[in-house]
């Protein structure tokens, strides 16, 4: 079967992409192209005849060439959804139906959501783009972990994450609330149950879970990152920040509240979601001492090698790399 022609911002991008990995097979073979087709394309650049003729002249009911660039392009900059493409070409003087901008888009294989992400995570890294704010809601609905990527904590205690999860009203318990620590470099995570959200829950986790840990691998907690809801932040005198100044571990507030305050932990969120919290549920626990030691049952085996044998597929990509929190933080402490 032929091979469809490449448009022009495929073929700059392919360019593009060889001079970004200083390797031209490598180039080619993520677009699919044969090296005579790569060096073709390099001529034509080098004569100024990338744009190929407008067949328009012929074919006056086809989309212009020009236009349908420029929908490729928006596909990135909007990439939510082809709607999005056609209010946008409306702005710049263009009215193209939103079946004309599908049918371009599958040509280009940039018809599904899953398509334009990858080629938008692509130009990122290729040319260091800056995201707009439509990309960065897009990328953050659709994978938030991979906002922390350039930013990813280069060692532990770099960088930890507390939040408050609402685990729901119990027949017995009542209101319960699971409080978080998670170190960002490993993936560790240590946890414990309380009742309301009050400063001392998240004082205890750090008293006995977070310094308790950076004492058993050799590392120091530098800075933890909260949201600014009551437990962790109230302006003037407050206990839990008392207790981080008197530890010098500096206290960030996270611009966005919730569970998913951080794209580190939005892989565990999924993991608590789908392994734990219906079990946890269907158990009933009538204490909370009993739904306490369910939770560190739980941790115990996530930290643990025990995790890659029931969650293997979890600990795959960031943050984990293919390691469990006790695999990264043991590596790390026979290298320091």
């Amino acid at each position: 079967m032929k091979r469809k022609a490449l448009t022009t911002a495929e073929k700059s991008e392919l360019l593009q992409r060889a001079e970004y990995l200083g390797n031209v097979a490598a180039a080619c073979r993520e677009a699919n192209v044969s090296y005579r087709l790569f060096f073709k394309i390099k001529q034509q650049a080098l004569e100024g005849q990338l744009e190929p003729k407008d067949p328009t002249l012929n074919q006056p009911q086809r989309t212009p060439f020009s236009v349908e660039d420029r929908i490729i392009e928006l596909s990135l900059l909007f990439p939510e959804s082809a709607r999005a493409i056609q209010e946008q070409l409306g702005y710049e003087g263009y009215d193209i139906s939103i079946q004309t901008i599908q049918k371009i888009l599958n040509r280009h294989q940039l018809g599904q959501q899953q398509d334009r992400f990858n080629r938008l995570i692509l130009q990122i890294e290729s040319k260091g783009l800056a995201l707009t704010p439509s990309q960065t809601e897009f990328i953050a609905r659709f994978n938030p972990a991979w906002l922390e990527w350039k930013n990813r904590a280069t060692r532990p205690g770099e960088l930890l994450i507390q939040y408050t999860h609402f685990l729901g009203r119990w027949p017995v318990l009542g209101k319960v609330f699971l409080y978080v620590l998670y170190e960002a470099w490993s993936g560790w995570v240590c946890a414990l149950v309380g009742y309301g959200k009050f400063e001392h829950w998240p004082k205890q986790l750090l008293e006995t879970g977070g310094i308790p840990l950076s004492r058993q691998f050799n590392f120091k907690i530098q800075s933890i990152l909260s949201a600014d809801s009551a437990e962790y932040f109230v302006p003037g005198v407050h206990g839990y920040r008392q207790f981080l100044a008197m530890q010098q571990i500096r206290h960030q507030l996270a611009t966005i509240n919730g569970e998913r305050i951080h794209g580190y932990t939005w892989r565990f969120q999924q993991w608590l979601e789908q392994e734990c919290i219906p079990k946890w549920k269907q158990a009933n626990y009538l204490l909370l001492d009993e739904l306490n030691e369910a939770v560190q049952r739980d941790l115990s085996s996530y930290n643990s090698t025990e995790g890659k044998v029931l969650w293997p597929s979890h600990y795959l990509g960031f943050p984990h790399d293919g390691q469990t929190p006790v695999e990264k933080l043991s590596e790390f402490a026979l290298k320091d």
